[in-house]
Formats: structure tokens, C-alpha cells, sequence
């Protein structure tokens, strides 16, 4: 039996290769640990979302919330957050319900609720080493924020990321069609 020996140079390319190709994977998990935004919800418990991941089906954080839910600006999850009533525990999670009315006025002016659109929100405290690929070492946050309609858990129309988004950053004046509120004041789906 022959023995072949490899150059320095090429032991050295198949090191280099092997990082190149492990560098790219090693930076999208920190990246998905990346922690976006953090603020305090009513009852000045600790709330954060990180980048989090998406691959079609599973995943958690900023990332599900805008490629699956249709929710792009987390003043929007903020809001909801916010809800006066501290949100209710479920197992380990706490989940937050804020809702988008959508209003319709008349050339006379009067307007009337027609859709209360429930938009809601899931935070975990919850310690995990890896969280669907991503290496987190520490608590979840926002798992997910998606819109209750009467096909389950879905996207949000663009509307109600726009409007919410507005009222909780306090920059824009949300668009005269839709108010935000934390109990519904149309139908709902």
C-alpha cells in the first residue's frame, strides 16, 4: 500500500475551504440571535424580539413575523404589547391581543366599524440553547405576531402593519380608516 503525500498548499486550501463554507452558517445564527428591538410591556416586564429565522415553515422571531405574518415594523409589535392588561400567560408564553378597526365614513360623514381585525403577539422568557437552528443561549422573546382570522392564524393585510406602526411610533398620523384599540369595535373574523 502507497501512501500519498499532500502538499502544505493544499491542506491548506481544504482548511480554508472548509471555513469558507462553515463561516456563512456561523453568521446567520448569530445573526438570528441578534436581538432588534426590547422595551418593557405595561406591567414593566422585559419584552425583545430577535432576528430570529425563517425557512418556509418554522422558525421565530422578526424574521417569521415579516415573511409569514406581514408584520414589518415592531413599533407594531410594541403596541400591542402595550395592552393595558399585561397580556395572559399561557404555559410559558405571554400573549398580547391588540386589534385594527377598519372604519368607512360617508360622503355625510358618518362612519361606521366594519372589521376589528385581532392582531396578536407571543413572548417567551423561556431559556434555550438553540431555538430552530439558531443559537440563542439565552431567553426566546417574541416567538411569533401574526393577525386572528376565521381561517386561524394568518398574515395581516398591509393596512394593519401601516396603521399600527404609525400610532406606535407617534410619528405619522395612522390613516383616517383605521384605529387602533385593545378591544374590538367591529366585527371581528
Amino acid at each position: 500500500m502507497k501512501i500519498k503525500r499532500i502538499s502544505l498548499p493544499i491542506i491548506a486550501t481544504l482548511v480554508a475551504g472548509f471555513f469558507v463554507m462553515v463561516a456563512p452558517v456561523a453568521a446567520e445564527a448569530a445573526t438570528g440571535a441578534t436581538i432588534l428591538a426590547n422595551w418593557s410591556d405595561a406591567f414593566n416586564r422585559p419584552v425583545f424580539v430577535r432576528i430570529g429565522t425563517y425557512d418556509g415553515v418554522n422558525g421565530f422571531g422578526m424574521s417569521k413575523i415579516q415573511k409569514k405574518h406581514n408584520i414589518y415594523w415592531t413599533a407594531s409589535l410594541k403596541f400591542v404589547t402595550a395592552n393595558p392588561n399585561g397580556g395572559t400567560k399561557q404555559g410559558d408564553d405571554r400573549l398580547y391581543l391588540a386589534y385594527a378597526n377598519r372604519k368607512v365614513c360617508s360622503s355625510s360623514g358618518t362612519c361606521t366599524y366594519t372589521t376589528s381585525i385581532p392582531v396578536r403577539v407571543v413572548m417567551s422568557n423561556v431559556y434555550a440553547g438553540t431555538y430552530y437552528g439558531v443559537v440563542v443561549n439565552g431567553a426566546i422573546g417574541i416567538k411569533t405576531a401574526y393577525c386572528i382570522t376565521d381561517t386561524a392564524a394568518t398574515d395581516c393585510p398591509a393596512w394593519v402593519d401601516e396603521a399600527l406602526s404609525n400610532i406606535a411610533a407617534r410619528t405619522a398620523t395612522p390613516a383616517p380608516e383605521t384605529v387602533w384599540s385593545y378591544t374590538p369595535l367591529g366585527a371581528t373574523p
